[in-house]
């Protein structure tokens, strides 16, 4: 018996975010060129900050690749991370919430790792020129890479 109370709270919460979504357009689609032109390339981080500061980036190698299913995976210079995209058109990307493995590193790899792993989860924008990726937040902030010795 007390399942029912629940069982209707639920089909009613469903049908009133049916309803919401009735004058949407839906989902965003994809952008599947968009999505090519990222997919099978390691990129290798080469500096993050602001557009007008450098900071290199310490070694290991900071890499991000992104796969046509959506997902992005890669080194954050300690840990393996990964998670999913979202790229619905123009130069828009957004970066879901990236999960890692957990191993501790020593310092200055460690405070890199987790400022670029914040940093990944701030993208809004990117661009594609010269061989480089640029991800930006909407500060300026940005992640430039290269492509990766395989891809050259």
């Amino acid at each position: 018996m007390r399942e029912y109370p629940t069982i209707v709270g639920a089909a009613i919460l469903i049908s009133v975010m049916a309803a919401c979504n009735q004058g949407s357009d839906g989902p965003a689609v994809p952008d599947q060129d968009a999505i090519a032109s990222l997919a099978g390339t390691e990129w290798v981080l080469q500096a993050f900050g602001p557009e007008d500061a450098e900071e290199p980036a310490v070694s290991p190698a900071v890499t991000v690749a992104f796969g046509a299913d959506s997902t992005f995976a890669g080194s954050a210079g300690c840990n393996r991370y990964f998670g999913r995209f979202l790229m619905p058109g123009g130069d828009s990307l957004a970066l879901g919430q990236a999960g890692s493995t957990m191993m501790a590193c020593p310092e200055p790899a460690m405070t890199q790792e987790y400022r670029y792993l914040q940093a990944l989860g701030d993208v809004g924008r990117y661009r594609i020129a010269a061989g480089e990726l640029v991800l930006l937040d909407g500060t300026g902030q940005l992640l430039r890479f290269v492509r990766g010795p395989a891809d050259e």
